[in-house]
């Protein structure tokens, strides 16, 4: 498996894991004017000598809003936000805080400035595109630091994860016949040998999700979570 499959695979686990279903905003509801909600929603982490991660609700809504925003090419989302989505968002940023910290305890590298681009490219990408995004923010009254600060999370989260993933990320073609077989796949109805490689990268992300799924309820168990947002 070539290694831009597999970084391209942890992307989208990062970005998947504790995220919601697909939402859709209230007809009726404002779609201007919003306003950015302050206070804290979540403090990660009061052991060791990093310092804790600490989320608030405007971060949890901003990752939202850029989610709803990728999914739609209407109105920007700006009106107010399902407390199912919210919840959901904010357990995605708790499980990346916590693989970061991780990362941070076992002295692994600081992520390349690379790295943190590319993520701040995904993170785009989750919005829409570079466009869209920049007009999220602008309309939210956000910075681009702002971004900038969760790619770098992201990032670090990546080097760990990449680092503890190595060996799953190989599938073998007897694995990807033995899953074909059990129909047990969306690329029903098509020939192997025609989605053959786009059914690895499926496999694999399905199984790279699975790990970071695993690691964040490890490291919940062992760190401090303390939640302040209403809707958890």
């Amino acid at each position: 498996m070539k290694k831009s499959k597999f970084a391209f695979a942890l992307g989208v686990a990062l970005s998947v894991q504790g995220a919601a279903a697909p939402y859709t905003l209230a007809q009726d509801s404002p779609s201007t004017g919003a306003l950015r909600v302050e206070g804290v929603a979540v403090r990660v982490g009061e052991r060791g000598t990093a310092a804790p991660v600490v989320f608030l609700l405007s971060d949890v809504e901003l990752r939202a809003r850029l989610r709803l925003a990728g999914e739609s090419r209407g109105p920007l989302p700006l009106a107010e936000l399902p407390s199912e989505l919210l919840r959901a968002t904010l357990d995605e940023l708790v499980g990346e805080a916590l693989i970061s910290r991780e990362g941070e305890r076992v002295q692994l590298p600081e992520p390349s400035d690379n790295a943190v681009r590319r993520e701040v490219r995904r993170l785009e990408n989750l919005g829409g595109g570079a466009e869209r995004t920049a007009a999220l923010l602008r309309a939210l009254g956000a910075s681009p630091d702002e971004l900038r600060t969760s790619a770098r999370r992201r990032a670090q989260a990546s080097i760990f994860l990449e680092s503890n993933l190595q060996a799953d990320a190989a599938v073998d073609d007897l694995e990807l016949e033995r899953v074909y077989e059990s129909g047990e796949h969306p690329f029903i109805g098509q020939e192997l040998d025609d989605v053959r490689e786009a059914m690895r990268v499926w496999l694999l992300r399905s199984r790279i999700a699975g790990a970071v799924e695993r690691w964040v309820e490890a490291l919940s168990a062992r760190e401090t979570v303390v939640y302040f947002a209403p809707y958890h």
